[in-house]
């Protein structure tokens, strides 16, 4: 029996697909695994695919849609490689805490340039407002500056219940993926979202300030409202893919309207003379997110 479903959740290298025909743990086919190019894996959550069912709710995936859009990284262990995260997302939500870890801006830009590359809208979400005592100043100056660079921002507390009610309204309807560290308290947040869901959270390492794993990889949890959020557990290392020196600018959309300004038409905004994106900067431009986009660069292969 020939299905069409949904990708959920990857289970020891099986992938749940759920069907108007029922709930199948599949494994890809060996056509699909030939052409799967670059891909590590040719299959990601959130694919619609065709599978072949068969008995005790066993399948085979033989096809994978078109995706309207893919979150995706290089391998951490072969770059040449791509890496697969989560298909036919309509919103990555990039998540940080203001404390317990610190909230690391350029990890944050990294992930949002990830999901640009994706070619998904972003929105960044500041967890553990409540809990940021001293540093609240300059975590109310850092919002300012994600805000006037044009992305939404969500300033939250799971455990207070602060901002989750936003946040809702947000993914509801949508499906949406949480992007972030260990320890910033994405799967609170999915409990705060979700009542009854009771996942599993881990504790902050007082050592070093991040969080332990308490999920294992995606799996989309749908919403009361309509729509699924997932989140990416183990997703420590955000290295963008298909993104070049050429095109990481188009990553920084507050680049756009002073790079019109530029002397060189393929200015690249780091040393170039006659750059009006550096002139722009502590005005249009922000000098932190500037410099942010300067190390990113400098990884970068031309």
């Amino acid at each position: 029996m020939t299905c069409t479903g949904s990708v959920w959740r990857i289970v020891a290298n099986r992938y749940e697909v759920r069907t108007p025909e029922g709930v199948f743990l599949c494994a890809f086919s060996g056509k699909l695994r030939r052409a799967r190019g670059v891909d590590v894996r040719p299959v990601a959550v959130g694919d619609r695919v065709e599978i072949e069912a068969g008995e005790g709710g066993e399948g085979r995936i033989e096809r994978v849609h078109p995706r309207r859009s893919l979150l995706a990284r290089a391998d951490v262990h072969h770059p040449h490689l791509r890496q697969p995260l989560i298909a036919n997302l309509d919103l990555v939500v990039v998540v940080q805490a203001a404390a317990r870890p610190a909230v690391d801006w350029h990890e944050a830009d990294r992930a949002l340039v990830m999901a640009a590359a994706g070619q998904i809208p972003a929105l960044l979400c500041i967890n553990k407002i409540d809990l940021a005592g001293e540093g609240a100043a300059a975590v109310e100056a850092g919002i300012a500056r994600y805000r006037a660079a044009g992305y939404p921002v969500v300033a939250a507390s799971a455990a207070a219940g602060q901002g989750v009610g936003e946040l809702y309204e947000r993914l509801a309807g949508r499906s949406s993926a949480l992007l972030g560290p260990s320890g910033v308290g994405k799967t609170s947040l999915l409990n705060a979202l979700v009542p009854g869901l009771a996942l599993k959270t881990g504790a902050v390492s007082a050592s070093r300030g991040g969080g332990r794993h308490t999920t294992t990889w995606f799996e989309r949890i749908p919403l009361p409202a309509g729509g699924d959020v997932a989140d990416a557990p183990g997703v420590e290392v955000f290295e963008p893919w298909g993104v070049t020196r050429a095109t990481l600018a188009s990553c920084f959309p507050e680049f756009a309207g002073p790079a019109a300004g530029c002397r060189f038409s393929d200015c690249r905004h780091v040393r170039e003379p006659g750059c009006a994106v550096k002139a722009a900067l502590g005005g249009a431009v922000s000098r932190e997110r500037h410099a942010s986009y300067v190390r990113i660069w400098e990884g970068l292969r031309a």
